[in-house]
């Protein structure tokens, strides 16, 4: 993967980031991006990064906390320590 560092804003009345184009400084959501890896502004590539991946997946991973929180909130300690009993309880 390459080392590209993206720009991001966070405006208060969104709660996600804004990619920010390196070239034309156009704010890109999430949604223009998804499908097709230019800026829809001026067309510049966007290439792949750890950091433009974690842009795109983190919609999918607060989904995925949030289940997994319902989850563990729903089960006691005794539960979860009988369905899986290699798994070491630990806090935070």
């Amino acid at each position: 993967m390459n080392n590209i560092k993206y720009q991001f804003k966070k405006y208060p009345q969104f709660k996600e980031r804004i990619l920010i184009c390196p070239e034309c400084s156009e704010n890109i959501w999430r949604n223009d991006i998804k499908d097709f890896s230019n800026c829809p502004f001026c067309m510049t590539a966007l290439h792949f990064s750890n950091e433009l991946e974690d842009y795109l997946l983190d919609p999918l991973v607060e989904i995925w906390i949030k289940s997994e929180e319902n989850v563990l909130n729903k089960h006691s300690d005794k539960d979860i320590e009988n369905e899986f009993p290699d798994f070491e309880m630990f806090s935070l």
